[in-house]
C-alpha cells in the first residue's frame, strides 16, 4: 500500500480576498525547505519520518516530505529543474508498506505531522538539516545544464539565486524561525490523501470505523517504540464518509 498526502500552499487574505502564491520567492520558503529536510529529505536517511517509520519500525523503504512539487531527475536522487509552479504544495510520501500495516502507517504519518506542529523541530534537527543542505545542494548545480536550469527557475520565480540564498540563510536559521514557517503554512485539515492498495473498500471501512489499528512485529522492538505504538494505533482519523472515496483502477484514467 502506497500513501501520499499533501495540500496546496497558498496564503489568503480574507479581508482583501487576495491569494498570494507560496514559491521560492516567499520569505518563508527557505525555512520551510530546511524544515522539510529535517522532517523527511528525499531519499535520505536523516529525516524524522525516515527514522520513526523505517529505522525504528521497519515499515518500508523510506518516508519523505516536500516543501514544493518534486520530480526526481532520472538516475539520481536530485530534484529535476524547471518544474515551475505558480504556487507550490506541501506533501508527504510514504513508500509502500505491507497491506496489513497500511492503517498503522497512515496514522503514523499523521501522528508525526501532528507532533511536528505541536512540538516543533529541535535546534539540533534544524542545524543538521541546514548543514546537510549546505553541502548537498552543491551537487544540484554540478553540471552546466543544471546551473542553467536553476538560472531559468530564478527568472520564473523572481529569485536572485535560489541555491546561493539557501546556503546564505542556513547559518542564521533558528528552530523558532523554521517551526514558525511550518506552522504558518502546513494545515492538516487541508490534506488530500491518495492511497493505492489492494482492497480499497476494506481500507475505507477501517478508516471510517475509528477503531485502533495496532501493529505487530516479527522481532522485538525497543520500549520507546512499543510504548508509543498504542498512541499511533489510536490516533484519531476525522473523515466523513463522503470524503473517503474508492476509485477502481479501471476507472482511474477515464476522465
Amino acid at each position: 500500500t502506497a500513501i501520499s498526502m499533501g495540500h496546496e500552499l497558498r496564503i489568503s487574505d480574507p479581508q482583501s480576498n487576495v491569494i498570494e502564491p507560496f514559491t521560492r520567492a516567499h520569505p518563508d520558503f527557505i525555512p520551510m525547505r530546511v524544515g522539510m529536510s529535517a522532517f523527511g529529505e528525499h531519499r535520505q536517511s536523516g529525516g524524522r519520518l525516515f527514522e520513526r517509520l523505517r529505522e525504528k519500525r521497519g515499515l518500508n523503504y523510506g518516508d519523505y516530505a516536500y516543501a514544493e512539487a518534486f520530480v526526481q531527475e532520472p538516475d539520481t536522487t536530485h530534484p529535476l529543474v524547471n518544474i515551475a509552479r505558480k504556487t507550490q504544495s506541501f506533501s508527504i510520501w510514504i513508500r509502500p508498506v505491507a497491506h496489513e500495516h497500511a492503517m498503522f502507517a497512515l496514522r503514523a504519518a499523521l501522528y508525526e505531522l501532528d507532533k511536528l506542529l505541536r512540538e516543533g523541530l529541535t535546534a539540533d534537527e534544524v542545524a543538521r538539516a541546514g548543514g546537510f543542505l549546505d553541502g548537498f545542494s552543491r551537487q544540484w548545480e554540478a553540471a552546466d545544464l543544471r546551473r542553467l536550469g536553476y538560472a531559468l527557475d530564478d527568472v520564473y520565480y523572481g529569485t536572485t539565486g535560489y541555491l546561493n540564498d539557501l546556503r546564505a540563510q542556513v547559518p542564521s536559521l533558528t528552530a523558532e524561525k523554521v517551526n514558525a514557517a511550518i506552522r504558518r503554512h502546513v494545515k492538516p485539515n487541508d490534506l488530500y490523501i491518495a492511497i493505492v492498495t489492494k482492497d480499497g473498500k476494506k481500507l475505507r471501512d477501517a478508516i471510517l470505523s475509528g477503531a485502533p489499528t495496532p501493529i505487530s512485529y516479527p522481532t522485538p522492538k525497543p520500549k520507546d517504540v512499543t510504548d508509543e505504538d498504542p498512541k499511533i494505533a489510536a490516533f484519531p482519523l476525522r473523515f466523513k464518509p463522503e470524503e473517503v472515496v474508492v476509485v477502481p483502477v479501471a476507472q482511474l484514467f477515464e476522465n
